[in-house]
């Protein structure tokens, strides 16, 4: 049994991005935009809850 399911309390994801460079991060129910900062995001995740996000990548070949 997961202990957030018990004791729920907000919680932060950190998502990393190795080898593509996203341009937009939106969260898709509540239209919240993220912040990239050296190809790591942030996103908080209320009371153990699901966010749903869009990542928009850069479209440009290397």
């Amino acid at each position: 049994m997961d202990s957030g399911y018990l004791n729920p309390s907000s919680k932060e994801a950190i998502i990393h991005f190795n080898t593509v460079k996203p341009t937009k991060i939106v969260d898709i129910l509540t239209k919240e935009t993220f912040a990239v900062n050296n190809a790591t995001t942030k996103v908080t995740v209320p009371l153990g809850l699901f966010r749903f996000i869009d990542v928009q990548l850069n479209n440009e070949l290397k």
